[in-house]
């Protein structure tokens, strides 16, 4: 793990920046200096040490923060200078956080690394749901997920798959030229409607259903 190393940034309602590094935990830059948090948040690694990766930070709608720990500690909530953990104890699917996502109607998504068969968790209304394999989930590994102008939820694997979700249903995509939708990285929507996804896979464009992979480079 490198702490230098920035994975993740988010700026809050004071203008402060966060960062989360693969292994130091967080810093807030306040444009004058870095102060560290979140440096011991997580499970003692076999060096005997304890790091913390945060790979995502999200604002809610209140203006609060949250912060992913893929180290084993669970997600973090800050809020009026206080931190709060969330663990499987209270309600998330595993402790190894990979992606957090705020949706319009203030809804918080959790994606996990999916080593234990963990799934998609939401936080809604104070209280935890998870939606696994089970449920339609294409794949327990998520690195991505978007909400698109339609209220739709994407969900992108690590380990390949790529899934939407309406609130009820779970509907996996495949490329139409066979490429497949691998380590999902980013989906954002273009003005037209149009889904993109990226992967190591290259670059797809998704639109009325049908998915075309793109080559960067021939």
């Amino acid at each position: 793990m490198d702490p230098n190393a920035v994975h993740a940034l988010a700026e809050d309602k004071n203008g402060d920046l966060w960062i989360g590094t693969a292994g130091g935990g967080a810093y807030r830059y306040d444009r004058k200096e870095f102060t560290p948090y979140l440096t011991d948040i997580g499970a003692k690694q076999t060096d005997g040490r304890t790091y913390n990766w945060i790979p995502s930070i999200e604002v809610d709608h209140e203006g609060q923060l949250w912060f992913a720990s893929m180290t084993h500690g669970g997600a973090m909530r800050y809020a009026d200078g206080n931190f709060t953990q969330f663990l499987p104890k209270d309600g998330l699917s595993d402790d190894m956080v990979r992606t957090i996502y705020t949706d319009r109607s203030g809804n918080i998504w959790f994606g996990f690394n999916g080593n234990r068969g963990s799934g998609l968790t939401v936080y809604r209304e104070g209280g935890f749901t998870t939606y696994t394999t089970e449920d339609g989930l294409c794949n327990p590994s998520i690195h991505a997920l978007f909400e698109d102008a339609t209220g739709r939820l994407w969900i992108g694997s690590g380990r390949g798959g790529l899934c939407v979700f309406d609130g009820t249903v779970f509907t996996a995509f495949q490329s139409a030229d066979g490429v497949p939708f691998t380590n999902v990285q980013f989906i954002v929507e273009d003005r037209e409607g149009g889904i993109w996804v990226g992967g190591s896979k290259g670059l797809w464009r998704i639109e009325g259903g049908s998915a075309e992979c793109m080559v960067l480079v021939e």
